[in-house]
């Protein structure tokens, strides 16, 4: 074989398993695409691969191995209303950190959240925490957060005030429309 062919070869051969590798690699990214599309029920043609990834990354929001997830996503409540977040029990006075890095868009006292913050990732998606014992002095509008970061503390306040001590995680897909987040944490929790 003259030194063109070998070259030619070697070429193909190296092209060939390179194509195959980025095929692959597609398929792989496609398939967590389409598992978190699956786990979340958001609608991902809004948002980029990395706002995927960025999410799959994320932390879950209540510290320590004391606590109890419960399922009680669109349970029924006084006035009409359904429940539009999950609940985490908890120990009070235990941390709750941020799930994703972003921007504390609200917190502080509303009547049924109780203490409560509002953080918009940088994916624009908006992660609601609630019923907070406490919320850390430096957790205000406009700060922002890193994941892991602490930003409260497990309670009861708000409408939870005879409930025992949890965390009311909600989560808030672009135009505010909510989004059962239950297998969502349950993926982080295993992490």
């Amino acid at each position: 074989m003259t030194k063109v062919k070998r070259i030619f070869v070697i070429l193909f051969v190296f092209f060939f398993f390179y194509s195959f590798l980025k095929i692959l690699c597609y398929y792989r990214n496609y398939n967590q695409y389409l598992e978190l599309q699956k786990i979340t029920g958001i609608s991902w043609e809004k948002l980029d691969k990395t706002a995927l990834q960025n999410l799959a990354n994320g932390v879950f929001p209540v510290a320590g191995t004391e606590y109890f997830i419960s399922a009680n996503w669109h349970a029924p409540r006084e006035g009409g209303r359904i429940h539009l977040g999950i609940d985490i029990f908890a120990p009070e006075g235990t941390e709750v950190r941020a799930v994703m890095s972003g921007k504390v868009v609200k917190s502080g006292w509303l009547s049924l959240g109780g203490n409560r913050v509002l953080i918009k990732d940088q994916n624009g998606l908006y992660h609601y925490y609630a019923h907070l014992k406490g919320i850390r002095p430096e957790i205000k509008p406009g700060r922002r957060v890193k994941k892991g970061e602490v930003i409260g503390y497990v309670g009861h306040t708000g409408n939870a005030d005879f409930t025992p001590d949890h965390l009311h995680y909600g989560l808030y897909a672009p135009g505010m429309k909510a989004v059962n987040p239950y297998n969502l944490l349950k993926y982080w929790e295993k992490k």
